[in-house]
């Protein structure tokens, strides 16, 4: 469950070391953070330590402040996960303002543990940032290779002819009525004539065409949410990338307004 408004929270730290939250108040559905649902605002503490704190340990502490690589935020958070690392209530709270994050505690600690240590040596945490940021871009890098590899294995066999004969958007069935999801099939159909034995340049046309023909049909009936938004995209692109048209999907998203 939530933790209370007052209670505690005892996080630990990607280096070892601890630091302190306390709820601060419940939060509302205001613009922005609606998705959240039932949350709590969750204020860090300006404390950390080699054990879990205790209430007494935070007495007189204020909010911490986030400073590290061009951050300038409190460390107040939406947080909608629930803990089981409350350590006790405090009698006296500081005063807390706005939210400016939205996090989870896996989150949280990764910025309160980059704060400590640039609170410790900012140059040697500038530095082991920077380092950082380099795994990530290169897993990002092999992430995406092998992802790719996989969908040109996948892809390998697919012929316009096959995709046409596939039941296009199984994941729409049961999002929408059975109707819309027949013209979206049919939308779909108009670009696999217009594919066929075209060139290049009207294969880009009829791609293009029918992007334009489910915006409109989508400011009529306006169905397509975030899973029929991926679905879409992803079958557009597929689609483009079997007719030859290679990696087409900038220029989708550049066309959709959905």
């Amino acid at each position: 469950m939530l933790p209370r408004v007052g209670e505690l929270v005892a996080l630990r730290l990607p280096d070892g070391y601890w630091g302190a939250c306390f709820v601060a108040r419940r939060g509302k559905p205001n613009l922005g953070v609606e998705h959240l649902g039932e949350h709590v605002i969750v204020a860090a503490l300006d404390w950390f330590g080699e054990k879990p704190p205790q209430p007494r340990d935070v007495a007189g502490r204020g909010v911490l402040h986030i400073d590290h690589e061009g951050y300038d935020l409190a460390a107040i958070f939406h947080v909608n996960e629930p803990t089981e690392a409350v350590v006790g209530k405090l009698a006296k709270r500081p005063r807390v303002g706005p939210a400016p994050w939205v996090a989870g505690w896996p989150r949280i600690a990764f910025l309160l543990d980059r704060q400590r240590a640039w609170n410790v040596d900012r140059a040697a945490s500038a530095a082991a940032y920077e380092k950082q940021k380099v795994a990530w871009a290169e897993q990002h890098a092999r992430d995406a290779a092998r992802a790719a590899a996989e969908r040109a294995r996948r892809e390998s066999s697919l012929t316009l002819a096959k995709l046409r004969r596939a039941r296009s958007l199984p994941s729409w069935r049961g999002a929408m009525p059975a109707e819309r999801l027949r013209e979206a099939r049919a939308l779909l159909a108009d670009l696999f004539d217009a594919l066929e034995g075209a060139t290049a340049k009207k294969k880009l046309a009829g791609l293009r065409a029918c992007v334009l023909a489910f915006n409109e049909w989508n400011d009529v009936h306006g169905v397509i949410e975030t899973a029929e938004r991926e679905a879409l995209h992803e079958l557009l692109c597929t689609i483009a990338r079997v007719a030859g048209l290679g990696d087409r999907g900038e220029a989708i998203d550049e066309w959709r307004d959905w």
